[in-house]
């Protein structure tokens, strides 16, 4: 089997350094390797890739597309140019240690019944060892740093007693599907909707689904909406010695007040596009969202803390359209809900 690397990108030329040299580093290379650049200074991003690739003895074909900003559009601009069986969609911050790429594929070449529809890698707390800590251009934000450290507790009492329902739905949809007997020996497990920074897919539990760009140019939760998809049929899997570290870019990614708002209504979104009226998932977007809401009132001693609580707040005011809507008008709703949060935000 074949994979390509799919990898958008945005103004991350300090980051782009240290991954695609990993990433052209591996064990077992890519067939091709697409890149859809949106960044403000194109040009500087073409060269900086076009040298990376130069240098590097890995004789991978390079396609570097050009694109207006929007993850999913990203995405799907590079899915439009993908030929291989697997597709890999790193994050351009995302390290990968030397065998990553061989370690997701191995589970991809054992699944003969294709019973897994994606394969997740495992994210480490530390970087690979041919990079040295005091070497790294940028330090990663505090509550980023915390937030990994503090994520192995987020299934463990007493921290489980509200359930994201994004992963609600996923283990709904994980029910009752037959389980390769051989996962464990392949050090793999059964998991949940997969995160960004460490997804692929077997081309053809993609097929006929696209990105959803209607969650907007960050596309929050893009990453579970595909999951979801995937899990209708299928399976997702987590190769734990595929280890890769997440070296998430130091810059704000939006505003708080949007940070905020996304992470209510986009949530509730997806949700609502995978799951049935009365489902548990659905239930708990409500309870979850307040508690989202409470999480962001303790961080709110700076400045984009108390946006991004005002952000969530407005959000969660807005909840039931989306939920209530009939699955013709969802996205028509969440559009709305979304456009009269940002008008809020601007008459502030």
């Amino acid at each position: 089997m074949n994979y390509d690397v799919l990898l958008v990108t945005r103004n991350r030329v300090s980051a782009l350094q240290l991954s695609l040299p990993l990433m052209l580093g591996q064990s077992r290379l890519p067939r091709q390797f697409i890149v859809v650049d949106s960044s403000d200074n194109h040009p500087e991003v073409a060269r900086t890739i076009s040298g990376i690739f130069s240098q590097s003895n890995a004789n991978v074909p390079l396609k570097f597309l050009q694109s207006s900003p929007g993850t999913s559009l990203q995405r799907n601009i590079g899915l439009d140019h993908a030929t291989s069986e697997v597709l890999l969609y790193p994050d351009d911050d995302s390290l990968w240690y030397p065998a990553y790429a061989e370690s997701i594929m191995s589970i991809y070449e054992k699944d003969t019944d294709q019973l897994v529809g994606a394969v997740a890698g495992r994210q480490v707390n530390s970087p690979p060892a041919v990079l040295s800590q005091p070497t790294l251009p940028y330090t990663i934000e505090l509550r980023d740093r915390v937030s990994r450290r503090l994520q192995p507790l987020s299934g463990l009492a007493p921290f489980n007693f509200l359930k994201d329902p994004i992963f609600l739905e996923g283990r709904q949809k994980s029910a009752g599907k037959r389980t390769p007997n051989w996962l464990a020996r392949e050090d793999a497990e059964v998991s949940g909707p997969m995160t960004g920074c460490s997804i692929s897919f077997r081309a053809q539990a993609l097929s006929g689904f696209r990105f959803d760009e209607f969650l907007g140019r960050y596309s929050l939760f893009e990453d579970r909406d595909a999951s979801l998809w995937v899990m209708n049929e299928r399976l997702i899997v987590t190769a734990r010695r595929a280890q890769m570290f997440h070296y998430r870019s130091p810059e704000k990614r939006t505003n708080g007040f949007e940070w905020g708002m996304m992470h209510i209504l986009n949530r509730a979104y997806v949700v609502c596009k995978w799951s049935a009226p009365g489902s548990e998932a659905r239930r708990n977007i409500r309870p979850y969202s307040f508690y989202k809401c409470f999480r962001y009132l303790l961080q709110g001693h700076s400045r984009y803390g108390r946006q991004r609580l005002r952000g969530a707040l407005a959000a969660t005011r807005r909840l039931s359209p989306v939920i209530n809507a009939a699955p013709d008008e969802l996205a028509k709703c969440f559009v709305a809900a979304r456009e009269q949060c940002l008008a809020l935000a601007s008459t502030a």
